[in-house]
Formats: C-alpha cells, structure tokens, sequence
C-alpha cells in the first residue's frame, strides 16, 4: 500500500457525528450488541494487517469494497483490487504496519449500515521513524450474521521520514514555527506530529485531578477543547462538585473553579527525547494569575520518585518562563523535594502571551530548554552531583531522570495563599481564559527509542 496514500475526508460522511466540548469528538449510538460487532471486525482487519493474513481480510471485506487512499485520493474498487495491493504490500521487507482506532460507531436504526469514525498511523516495521498518520471514516453493512466493510475514505494529516512525498511535501507540511524552523534534528526521529485537528484519543487522556493543594481549580473535561487545529486549555468560573478522582485516586473536595489538563495516553509513554509545542499564554490585560506548561511527569511505584522536567508560564511574570528540574524521592510535598536540590529558573525571554516555540531536549547526561530555537538554559549531571559537597537545604546529589513518564499540558491557577509568590494574583483575571496550544512534537532519542510506541 502507498505510504502517503490513507486517507481523504468527506464532510458529509460526518453530519450525524456530534462533537463534544469534553474533547470527544463523536458519539456511538444504535444497539450495543451491533456497536460491539463492529468493532470486533475492526479489532480482526487491524490484527490481520500485522499478521499479513490475507484470508483474514478477506472475511472482513465486502464483495464491492471501495478504498479512496489519503493523499493521492486513489480509488480502488472492489474486493479483488483491495486483495492484491495489501499482498504486494505484505511482500515488502520495509513494509508498512497500519492501525486504525475507531472514535465512534453509528448503527443505523432504519437500515443494516454502520458508519465507523477514527484515527489511523502506520509505521514502517524496521523501527526507522518513518509514519504517516490522519483520520479516515469507514461505511459497514450488515450481510447475514457478520459486518463487512463497505468502504473507507482516509485523510493523510501528517508524515514522518521517507513516508513525506519529498522535501517539498516536508518543507509545506511543517507547522507554523519561528525563521529556520526544520523540525530535524540529529540524533532524534520525530514520532508524534501533533496537529490538533481532532481529538485523538489513542494519544491523549484528560485529567480530573487538581496541583495538589496549590491549585484553586480542579481538572475537567470541559476544560480541554480541540478546535480548528489548536489545542484549548480553559479556566472556567463555575462550581465543581466534590467526587472520586481517578488519577489521584481518592476523593476530592469542591471547587469553585474549572480548568484543563491533557496527559499522554498510558500507552504512549516517554524516556528521553525531544519535546516542543508552540504555545500562547492569555492576554496580559485579562489574566494576572494563572500556570500553563508542558512538562514530563513521575510518580509511582512503592517507593515512588516524583520527577518533572518543566516549561511553564506564569501570569505574574507575563514575560518570563520558568525551566524546572523537580526531584523528590517518596515524597509530594514540594519542601520534600528542597533536600534534592531545586533546579528553576525564571529566564527573561519577552512577551509569553504570544505564539512562541518551547523545547525540552532530555538526555540522559543533560536536559536543554529552548525558545524559538534559541538555547536557554543547560542542566549538566555534573552540576548536579554536589561536588565537592551539597549545599544545604540540597543534602542528595540529584539524577537526571531516567523512568518512563508521562508528557502533560495543564492550565491552572494558584489558591491565595500561594498565588502572590507563584502563579501571580489573580485579582485581573477574566473568565473563562484559554490557553493556547497549535501543536506538538514529540522525538524519540535514537540511542534510547521508547517502547511503547
């Protein structure tokens, strides 16, 4: 199958999907026996796919299947012309590995069809980082007992490596960044381009949790919104009822704010890498207190070390960032982690509450915080080891991080009895406030490749 060649979308394919301020993007609907079937024949094409079983397909497809591909817009028709271009892609060593994951499912309640709504990548299988991902619809009939798929139309919306049809493909489909922007860098593959033109739900969770007892707001999914490719983070003025967090597990109590967090699916998992997002803060003049950021998070296991790795954007400082090394062993009290070392810095790099690049490059020797392109700030191991001696409150040589970790993005704002020394106050504050995220990019360090990817 042609590597640029999944996916073109078809708006009317859409009409009846119904998106969701929460993020989902669709909604399943019709019996949920037949939901289930349909996706169970998804579940069989997908693994089918890495199994080159071509007699598996076969049993998914119906007789008059047609495939419009992504790119090219190439129309294929027919079960037998479908057949052969998955047995030529099967026989390449360099093949390709695609996975569709559905959305939404709609069961027609008035004839035996169904349409299926998702998110596809594929990667090539010799761990090159070459991909190339989008969104794709897909029409199911129902014939006797079984589901067979009827059609699907793919929409290729991002590429990796030699997947990208040329540099002249690579050089249009670079996101909005700064002058000399590449998006190459030695020694990282890109993995996730991230354009926020839907939800994807395969690589990206909403939080429900709060800052501990920082945070004046706590996490919901209303304040996570994917619109007209930029991501949103709001704080909203609104009561929150206490209830059970699942990512804090235990009870929270009230709150009389909203706000917004999106952390990288379970199954997306990083350890080192390349990291960077162009994101804006809120204008000055309506918000005076609040934190956005993209950061690594850690917290886990008996004796569990908390580990950040930070960018973030304070409303009192509208024209500083904060680069932060966070790490505390068994411990969730900030003070805890003083006897560690406390390795931040509020670096002036001019207005925050326009669009501008960030970047974190962690290595296992160092960690590099970048604006625009341009170096900011280096935290070596060997300043961390406490040589010759530890200066107190620092009374433990710090590590560089070196656990799995999730990647998250949150906007919040401070309780009062912080928000005048972190955060600043929020006496300007004018609800609801967004911030702004137009994309993501996540890289793999080659010497260290993730693997959960």
């Amino acid at each position: 199958m042609k590597h640029s060649n999944i996916l073109v979308f078809i708006p009317c394919l859409f009409a009846s999907f119904t998106p969701l301020a929460s993020g989902t993007q669709c909604s399943s609907s019709g019996e949920t026996g037949q939901i289930t079937s349909v996706l169970k024949q998804r579940d069989l094409f997908n693994q089918a796919i890495v199994d080159k079983d071509i007699k598996a397909i076969e049993s998914v497809l119906h007789e008059d299947v047609i495939l419009i591909t992504g790119t090219d817009s190439d129309v294929y028709t027919g079960i037998e012309a479908q057949l052969a271009i998955w047995s030529d892609d099967f026989s390449k060593p360099d093949r390709a590995v695609y996975k569709r994951t559905p959305m939404c499912v709609r069961v027609s309640p008035v004839y035996p069809v169904a349409l299926e709504y998702g998110t596809w990548r594929g990667e090539q299988s010799d761990n090159t980082g070459n991909f190339a991902a989008g969104s794709y619809a897909a029409k199911w009939r129902l014939v006797g007992a079984h589901w067979q798929l009827e059609s699907e139309v793919f929409a290729t919306e991002s590429c990796g490596g030699g997947f990208c049809a040329g540099k002249k493909y690579e050089e249009v489909n670079l996101p909005l960044a700064y002058e000399g922007y590449t998006g190459i860098y030695e020694g990282f593959t890109l993995k996730l381009d991230e354009r926020f033109d839907i939800f994807d739900n395969s690589a990206w969770v909403t939080g429900d949790g709060a800052v501990g007892k920082e945070s004046a707001c706590r996490f919901q999914p209303q304040g996570v919104e994917v619109a007209g490719g930029i991501l949103n983070l709001i704080v909203r003025k609104e009561p929150i009822d206490a209830g059970w967090s699942e990512d804090h597990e235990k009870e929270k109590s009230a709150y009389q704010f909203s706000c917004g967090e999106l952390r990288s699916h379970n199954s997306k998992r990083v350890r080192y890498g390349r990291f960077e997002t162009r994101m804006k803060a809120p204008a000055r003049e309506v918000a005076s207190g609040y934190i956005s950021s993209l950061f690594t998070y850690n917290f886990e296991g008996e004796q569990p070390e908390w580990e950040e790795i930070d960018v973030e954007l304070e409303g009192g400082r509208p024209d500083k960032f904060q680069a932060n090394l966070i790490y505390g062993k068994n411990t969730w009290a900030w003070s805890g982690t003083r006897q560690w070392g406390a390795w931040e810095d509020k670096i002036d790099i001019g207005p925050v509450d326009e669009w501008r690049v960030y970047a974190i490059e962690w290595l296992p020797d160092e960690i590099k915080w970048y604006v625009d392109g341009v170096l900011m700030k280096t935290l070596k191991q060997s300043a961390l080891d406490c040589k010759p001696a530890c200066v107190p409150p620092q009374v433990n040589p710090t590590p560089i991080p070196d656990n799995t970790t999730d990647l998250m993005m949150n906007f919040w704002i401070p309780n009062d009895q912080i928000q005048n020394n972190f955060g600043g106050n929020k006496k300007n504050n004018v609800y609801p406030m967004r911030a702004q995220y137009d994309w993501l990019r996540i890289y793999q360090l080659d010497v260290e490749p993730f693997s959960d990817w």
